[in-house]
């Protein structure tokens, strides 16, 4: 890996796309696998009654000390983002909805190859922000 280069988990969940710090990422399962005391981020607030149905997926981070599960619909795999990929968080659009993130990367696709890339934002999540929601 180059210098000035971060790894990280990218997924899917709830219309967005997300980039979680590999450093923190303990495993990526099925969500049927997961334990019922497993306390699951309260990312987006979508542990509201119902939301879990279309996420197929659980990544199980270490946030902060605390084992946390995430839900996604989609797990795309590890990517690199450089430093210059990597933009602030509009303080206009920051709310208690996403105090998780404070920064955002532009990352490319596999569709299309030189100027016809295809970019997309992820949300970088700031692992210690993660507050466990209700478990259900």
């Amino acid at each position: 890996m180059d210098a000035g280069e971060n790894s990280y988990l990218l997924f899917f969940s709830a219309g967005y796309h997300f980039l979680l710090p590999l450093s923190c990422v303990k495993r990526v399962t099925d969500m049927k696998e997961r334990d019922p005391d497993m306390p699951l981020a309260d990312c987006l607030e979508l542990q509201e009654a119902g939301e879990l149905s279309g996420q197929a997926y659980l990544i199980i981070a270490d946030c902060a000390g605390r084992e946390l599960g995430i839900g996604a619909e989609d797990v795309t795999g590890l990517v690199q983002v450089k430093e210059e990929q990597i933009y602030a968080l509009p303080e206009a659009v920051r709310s208690s909805r996403n105090r998780y993130v404070d920064c955002m990367a532009a990352v490319g696709t596999d569709e299309g190859e030189g100027e016809q890339a295809h970019m997309k934002l992820a949300f970088i999540i700031t692992p210690g922000l993660l507050m466990p929601g209700p478990v259900q």
